[in-house]
């Protein structure tokens, strides 16, 4: 009999109309459809690779609009948890309902497998397991079998083995023990969003959908797009993110040169840190970047909204308007970020996924090394950009990241949508194929 086996991730289905940015309920509907009608009589695997919800980002409205992150509570239960997949499935009633009706439909032959990512890793947690299951339906014999919660997906019979992928995501991401729940153990990218993230994304909705998706070019986008209202808040919250005494790690990226605010903390090119230094009391007044620092100078001088809230931050650190000098000619600021890796990092991480690695840092989800004679597909979501690279290393073996089902944005500040989906399929006669698509090409 042939089978399949469809991959999604990265749906980021919330509650909250300022910070939800699944809008794709009608096409998942259609997605799932397809998947019905090609595959009758069909063995089917329906694989949500993590972050399917972002309960990271439901929230109470106190938590979006609170003056100092302190206010915000970051604590997490199960309860609390449970509550946030019942508000997620009161907004995407039709989401629900389609996965329903895809297991209802063959119950012997369908089959779901969540994979929890980051944004939802609570789904690690069994009671919180178990409220999906109410939601969905699966109470019964036999349909019960079908819907199945794993730390990755393993299927040697067709070759494949994926991961949401966070794990890879060293500084932000990765968790010392991704089975433990609880807020001690949550990662970097959690308080980041809670305490920064939320507050200011529900300012202007677009900023989730930056592209390419790098939250640490906000500052960035601001001055792209002139938005100068986000300036003074986005510099207050990342202050207090930055400082909150709880937050057991904060965000970091290797290599590249950071937005932080610390004393010895590199810079991204776009970020006044100065202005939140408070031992900075003299010139340069924005950034220790002298490109960054005549950006602002020129501002100041020509743009009259970026002037007003620029006095705004001024008179807030240093009491009165400090005599600015006039920007340089010579001086230029590029909006390009500066860094490109010479390697997809992700790719490297498969790689050692084969071959025993001296790297101490390797986190993967599955002691065992995979074996390139059985192992052909590595699938991982997390990054939000759709790709399939071939293995050299390995040889017959393909790299495949199944992106994102929400919006973007792009230079000009238009959304651009990539629904992305893998599908494996093995014929009656044995013979597998696969391929990476957009929905509704």
């Amino acid at each position: 009999m042939s089978q399949a086996v469809y991959v999604v991730s990265d749906l980021h289905i919330g509650a909250d109309p300022e910070l939800d940015d699944f809008s794709s309920d009608e096409e998942f509907d259609g997605f799932i459809a397809k998947i019905e009608r090609d595959r009758q009589g069909s063995n089917v695997e329906l694989v949500l690779l993590g972050d399917v919800f972002d309960l990271w980002q439901i929230v109470r409205a106190h938590d979006k609009h609170a003056k100092k992150s302190d206010e915000i509570s970051l604590g997490i239960s199960t309860t609390g948890e449970a509550e946030k997949l019942r508000q997620a499935a009161e907004r995407h009633p039709k989401v629900f309902e389609v996965l329903r009706r895809f297991l209802r439909g063959d119950p012997q032959r369908r089959r779901l497998m969540v994979v929890p990512g980051n944004h939802d890793h609570s789904l690690v947690e069994p009671s919180v397991q178990q409220t999906l299951h109410e939601l969905l339906g699966v109470t019964d014999s036999p349909s019960e079998t079908a819907l199945h919660f794993s730390f990755s997906y393993d299927n040697p019979t067709l070759g494949i083995y994926a991961e949401h992928g966070n794990q890879y995501d060293q500084e932000n991401n990765s968790y010392k023990d991704f089975e433990q729940f609880g807020t001690i153990n949550e990662c970097a990218g959690y308080f980041f969003v809670r305490l920064f993230w939320n507050r200011l994304e529900h300012l202007d909705a677009q900023l989730d959908n930056i592209y390419p998706d790098r939250s640490w070019e906000v500052f960035l986008w601001i001055l792209r797009t002139g938005h100068w209202f986000l300036l003074s808040p986005a510099l207050r919250f990342f202050h207090q993110y930055r400082s909150d005494t709880r937050v057991p790690k904060l965000i970091n990226v290797p290599g590249v040169p950071f937005f932080a605010v610390a004393t010895g903390e590199k810079v991204l090119p776009g970020m006044p840190e100065r202005l939140l230094d408070p031992s900075a009391q003299s010139s340069p007044y924005f950034s220790a970047d002298p490109g960054v620092e005549n950006e602002y100078l020129r501002l100041y001088r020509d743009d009259p909204k970026a002037r007003a809230e620029i006095l705004h931050l001024l008179r807030e650190k240093f009491g009165q308007v400090p005599e600015l000098p006039p920007p340089s000619e010579t001086i230029t600021f590029s909006y390009v970020q500066p860094f490109a890796l010479e390697k997809d990092p992700y790719l490297a991480f498969v790689e050692r996924m084969f071959t025993n690695s001296p790297d101490p840092q390797k986190p993967g989800l599955r002691s065992a090394l995979l074996e390139p004679e059985t192992y052909h597909y590595v699938v991982l979501g997390h990054t939000h950009e759709d790709k399939t690279e071939r293995i050299d290393s390995v040889g017959n073996a393909t790299y495949f990241n199944t992106g994102s089902w929400i919006s973007r944005i792009d230079s000009s500040g238009n959304p651009v949508f990539r629904r992305s989906y893998l599908a494996i399929e093995q014929d009656a006669a044995g013979k597998v194929s696969e391929r990476l698509d957009q929905f509704g090409s």
